[in-house]
């Protein structure tokens, strides 16, 4: 009966008088409103009678000349404003390629013009509300940072609004692709992000005037728009101004570009005449290119230009998780989800179905990045509502196997879903009024748990509990559910009253690691991102997930008869030689230990009398025995990283780590930090991130350079040329030698301690070069593939552990060359030195099940090979090591690494 009474209110209302601007007594009525813009002449048409509507307000200055690609500037007062038509879009990046969305849903794009004149809102608000000071929903509209604008068919909140009559809608424009995000040498970066703060900060100022209250706003976002409110929360932890976010199918986690990249920019200025010129003069000469002109050749060269918000970690950041660790994040609730069948609008489509491709670009760009955003926010203690949706209908998705697509569930909650392709069913009306509810309760009070007025509440997310919102599916409208990612890409579509019997169907090939949220063949499958979803087009590219080619070129460095039988064979030694990556871009990083509390009570205050904790040297190395790495909380894993940090290396015996799988063992490792890359070590297949031991006679290079060496003993620090070196490393050894092939580690802080004072001050204001230009070399000097041009750092010989405030040396015969700034004389001879201060050891003997962690900043450490490596009697030195990557070095008095 709610879709019979919904129609004859409708019909009601159209029946109803039109209303003058001079019959209205308050500012809840009024269609005339003074704004910071000017005064604003608002109207009321026949198809929403009790809704005023004030479309193209401007909320800055026309973004043009001398004002193009910077932030946008405050509108002032130009007197009266006619808000009677859309603005135009702003300029759009459109491809001629069909999608599933300009074939069959048309009304998902927008609907008008484009211009470079674009920076404007439209304002929805009810004629006679039900209260003063309304909520207000700011709707930040996707497309993918490349189009999409505030004039979309199914996305015009006036019928939402005259059904309720209790809140108001703000939607935007904001600057797209080159216009909002030219990343260019010269230019402020993401000003397309920047005009969405403007618009909120313009809602702040004026929505009083229209009825609405500024203390009562939530910022809303759907795709690209989804992404850019994540932005939003972490770039204003401090000065919000919203009480609430919701993000529909995006995550802030979602970046295009790394900051520092200028190569489209430039490119594209070379095409239009701007080439060769500074960064200042280029920036100048393409202020003054025609705007059509550069939507023009953007849009029709190739791939290589492409324009998308980079982590400038100022308006948009790269490491989400280390800034909610430490709370640099808004601490407002937050409803976030994703739909069942994201991909089936994305990229080149068969009418008869859904392909992997698309399914797997939909789990990688949206369900994935979304699920782990949430998790994350449970983890650190965020307020988190998260949500699912399965709705197929027939008058949105036209072809039963599009289902629910992404944005398909915008119709249902801007109440537009019966308008172009037949009424909608009870079922659709009955889902669309509880989604509207429950979104209006949140925007009214964030700080409660949304209800629907009719017995309905939605809980906070917990993870293992019913808590997630799953909506039109198995013909209800709600249903509190558990759903991994595997089981939501398995729901897919045909969940709804409306029954399909064929779809796409992951493969357990696709899905074999379902949980690691990344697929090898990405580039593949967006090689061409015009051809994707308005709202997604320019995700593809720059996700910066680093993946192994699908067409890589693997060669072994093990004889594979020898080890036909071997348990961890697929853990054997790999070269891929084809893929390649750029440099590490910097990152926030902050360590684990910083959440730890400093008397450990949850890793060693163990009831357990199995558990034993031994310190095996004074200064360093601790061991336990009787606990599980693979079964440690949150808790217990920041007590970890903080008593790594305070003993240098912590080893645990008889661990099941070695048998829980690739993915896991990366979970585990992610945990920590940043996973790093070796750019020229074997790895294990399909696991780049997992540097491989291997020493046995079937390995010719290390066999050949020991007998050619008399020492193959050295005390180093991982990769520490790179320009944030690692912090903790992993390792495990899955085949131990009958004896020896043990490993030493020694404390850096104490090397440092024993040095006398003189020599401390002298250190503590010089810098090394580390280098990985040896490395490189040696490696094609051996004819193995080079997967990173080497780095080189300038570091600090004496380093301040950012937890515990420790000071150790950081210097490594491995990589450390020079001391910067002293003769080449002085530096051998102070290197040597240091060097040599190795007296403060622990050996470990590996047995089996062994698992080792130490920290990189605070201890060097060696292989012992005291073993013939010839003798198979003595056994096989098998394992592998992950490291995680940490913060860029600073030095005493805040001595920085530079590069």
């Amino acid at each position: 009966m709610q879709g019979l009474r919904h129609m004859i209110g409708v019909a009601l209302a159209l029946l109803a008088p039109s209303v003058k601007a001079s019959s209205c007594n308050n500012k809840g009525e009024s269609l005339t409103v003074a704004t910071t813009s000017g005064e604003v002449s608002g109207f009321i048409n026949s198809t929403a009678p009790q809704v005023r509507q004030f479309l193209g307000i401007p909320y800055a200055e026309a973004p043009l000349n001398s004002l193009r690609f910077q932030p946008p500037q405050p509108k002032k007062d130009a007197g009266p404003i006619n808000a009677a038509s859309y603005p135009p879009a702003c300029m759009q990046q459109i491809s001629t390629a069909p999608t599933v969305y300009s074939t069959y849903m048309q009304q998902f794009l927008i609907n008008g013009g484009q211009s470079e004149d674009c920076l404007y809102v439209n304002v929805y608000a009810p004629l006679h509300p039900t209260g003063a000071n309304l909520p207000v929903f700011i709707y930040v509209p996707g497309g993918g940072f490349t189009t999409g604008g505030s004039n979309s068919l199914y996305k015009i909140p006036d019928q939402w609004i005259q059904r309720t009559q209790s809140h108001i809608v703000v939607i935007m424009n904001y600057r797209l692709n080159l216009f909002g995000f030219p990343n260019a040498e010269g230019a402020h970066q993401n000003v397309g992000l920047l005009d969405q703060r403007a618009v909120v900060e313009w809602t702040r100022d004026n929505i009083a005037a229209f009825g609405g209250n500024p203390e009562q706003m939530v910022l809303w976002g759907q795709s690209a728009g989804a992404a850019s409110v994540g932005h939003y929360g972490y770039t204003y932890p401090n000065d919000l101004i919203v009480k609430g976010l919701i993000s529909d199918s995006g995550a802030p986690s979602i970046l295009s570009k790394t900051f520092g990249n200028f190569t489209s920019f430039s490119t594209l200025a070379g095409l239009v005449g701007c080439g060769g010129l500074d960064a200042t003069g280029e920036l100048e000469c393409m202020q003054k290119v025609d705007a059509q002109t550069l939507e023009s050749v953007s849009s029709n060269h190739t791939s290589i230009i492409s324009f998308s918000p980079v982590a400038d970690n100022v308006t948009a950041f790269s490491n989400t998780t280390d800034r909610l660790a430490n709370g640099l994040v808004a601490k407002v609730p937050w409803i976030m989800g994703s739909n069942a069948n994201e991909g089936a609008g994305f990229g080149t489509f068969n009418a008869s179905g859904m392909s992997e491709a698309q399914f797997q670009i939909g789990l990688s760009a949206i369900t994935c990045p979304v699920v782990k955003e949430i998790k994350a926010r449970e983890q650190f203690g965020y307020s988190t509502y998260q949500y699912f949706y399965s709705g197929n209908f027939s008058n949105i998705s036209p072809l039963p196997w599009i289902g629910a697509t992404h944005s398909s569930e915008l119709p249902l909650l801007f109440g537009t879903h019966y308008l172009y392709r037949g009424n909608s069913t009870e079922f659709e009306w009955e889902t669309s009024y509880g989604m509207e509810a429950l979104w209006l309760s949140f925007a009214s009070n964030p700080e409660t748990d949304p209800i629907d007025g009719q017995g309905v509440t939605w809980p906070k997310y917990r993870s293992n509990t019913s808590s997630m919102a799953q909506f039109a599916a198995d013909d209800r409208w709600i249903q509190g559910r558990v759903l991994s990612i595997l089981e939501m890409s398995q729901h897919t579509i045909g969940l709804s009253q409306n029954r399909v019997l064929a779809v796409y169907r992951p493969s357990s090939v696709s899905m074999a690691h379902p949980e690691s949220c990344a697929i090898a063949s990405w580039g593949q499958a967006s090689s061409n991102v015009n051809q994707m979803a308005p709202s997604i087009a320019e995700f593809a590219p720059g996700l910066d997930v680093l993946n192994a080619r699908a067409d890589a070129k693997l060669s072994q460095a093990f004889d594979s008869a020898q080890h036909a039988s071997y348990k961890y064979r697929d853990y054997l030694p790999v070269y891929d030689e084809t893929t390649t990556f750029p440099a590490t871009e910097p990152f926030e990083f902050s360590d684990r230990g910083h959440l730890a509390d400093a008397a450990k009570p949850n890793l060693l205050d163990l009831k357990d009398p199995n558990v034993q904790v031994t310190k095996l040297t004074p200064r360093v190395g601790t061991e336990f025995r009787g606990v599980q790495l693979s079964q440690l909380t949150d808790t217990q894993k920041n007590e970890l990283a903080l008593l790594i940090a305070e003993r240098g290396v912590v080893v645990f015996r008889d661990q099941d780590f070695k048998d829980i799988g690739v993915q896991k063992q990366k979970e585990f490792g992610e945990y920590f930090g940043r996973l790093h890359v070796h750019p020229v070590g074997a790895h294990v297949e399909g696991a780049l991130e997992f540097h491989n031991i291997y020493l046995g006679p079937d390995n010719l290079y290390r066999a050949q350079l020991r007998s050619s060496k008399l020492s193959t003993t050295g005390y180093h620090s991982d990769v520490s040329y790179e320009h944030q070196p690692p912090g903790i490393t992993i390792l495990t050894l899955l085949a131990v030698p009958s004896t020896g092939g043990d490993t030493g580690w020694t404390s850096q802080v104490a090397a440092y301690e024993r040095l006398s004072k003189p020599i401390k001050l002298l250190l503590e204001g010089l810098r090394a070069e580390h280098s990985g230009f040896p490395q490189a070399d040696n490696a094609r000097r051996d004819g193995k593939h080079v997967r990173r041009e080497p780095v080189k750092s300038d570091h600090p010989i004496v380093r301040v552990h950012p937890v515990t405030g420790q000071k150790a040396l950081f210097v490594n015969p491995g990589f450390t060359k020079k001391i910067i700034g002293l003769k080449d004389e002085e530096s051998d001879a102070i290197l040597q030195l240091l060097f040599k201060s190795q007296d403060v050891q622990v050996r470990v003997k590996w047995e089996e099940g062994t698992v080792a962690l130490w920290d990189n900043r605070v201890t060097a450490h060696t292989a012992i090979s005291d073993y013939d490596v010839y003798n198979e009697e003595e056994g096989l030195r098998h394992g592998f090591r992950i490291t995680t990557l940490g913060e860029k070095p600073v030095g005493v008095d805040g001595l920085e690494t530079t590069w």
